[in-house]
């Protein structure tokens, strides 16, 4: 029997129809679409408190699939059709963590110019926790496999006046981040992008 997949998403009211939209194009690849709504008045499905590794992790108790793909509304995937072998392989190689190529930017001409790995499949299994308050990652806590695929990539798409909502939100978040963490250097890599992204680099 194959195992489920469940396609696992957080999301702000702003969003939410662009994020059901993916959900319902991905729908044919998976077993369950979870989508978390977030919102900072408590409204919504979570209360937004500038941490996404804790709305990721309240997104993900909300499934009991055998392996989970995780997404944003503005990303989309290549070859989703092929998810299930992935996860057949896996399973036989007793690997829990896949990683996927994410391009993240392209310049004019439609190139990718960004491109890193996401660990984006993963057996929900308890292998993992979630950390980081903003460019989180699901951290492995146990024993187990890790892999990385070519076949399957998650592709990110963006617009001028997005990179400028996301640029102020993460300065806002990754600021109190170094404020609490001032030892971490991993909030602090973040910060010093954010501020060449903003071309400040005698702050970066």
């Amino acid at each position: 029997m194959s195992k489920s997949i469940a396609l696992c998403m957080i999301t702000s009211k702003e969003d939410e129809s662009k994020t059901r939209e993916l959900g319902e194009a991905l729908k044919p690849f998976v077993d369950e679409v979870v989508i978390t709504v977030n919102s900072p008045d408590g409204t919504a499905d979570f209360k937004w408190e500038d941490d996404f590794s804790a709305a990721r992790t309240d997104n993900f108790s909300r499934t009991n699939a055998d392996w989970i793909l995780w997404l944003d509304a503005d990303d989309t995937l290549t070859n989703p059709e092929r998810l299930r072998d992935l996860i057949a392989s896996a399973e036989e190689k007793k690997v829990a963590h896949i990683f996927m190529r994410y391009q993240y930017a392209f310049d004019e001409n439609g190139n990718c110019i960004d491109e890193h790995w996401k660990a984006n499949l993963l057996k929900n299994d308890g292998h993992f926790k979630w950390e980081g308050a903003i460019h989180e990652d699901p951290i492995v806590v146990s024993n187990t496999k890790t892999s990385r695929t070519e076949d399957v990539v998650r592709v990110h798409h963006t617009d001028e006046s997005r990179v400028k909502e996301s640029t102020d939100r993460n300065l806002r978040i990754l600021l109190k981040e170094v404020e609490k963490k001032p030892e971490d250097p991993r909030p602090l890599f973040y910060l010093g992008r954010v501020y060449v992204g903003m071309e400040d680099y005698q702050k970066a």
